[in-house]
């Protein structure tokens, strides 16, 4: 079991920049992590948000340079 958690904290600091934790007890973890996830999250969506409106802005050029 701690492989496991060892192996998500990796990924979530390293990987995702979730950087270190300010909180020692399990239950503040975990609310820092929901938290820190959230934000992630929010972030991810203004991404793809963001891609869809440049493709988007891309195929109407495109359709009226062929016009």
């Amino acid at each position: 079991m701690r492989s496991a958690v060892e192996s998500l904290m990796f990924v979530l600091k390293y990987v995702l920049g979730f950087g270190k934790l300010r909180r020692r007890n399990i239950e503040s973890v975990r609310l820092e992590m929901l938290q820190k996830v959230i934000v992630h999250n929010f972030r991810q969506m203004i991404i793809v948000e963001e891609r869809n409106e440049k493709r988007q802005r891309q195929e109407r050029a495109k359709i009226l340079q062929a016009s």
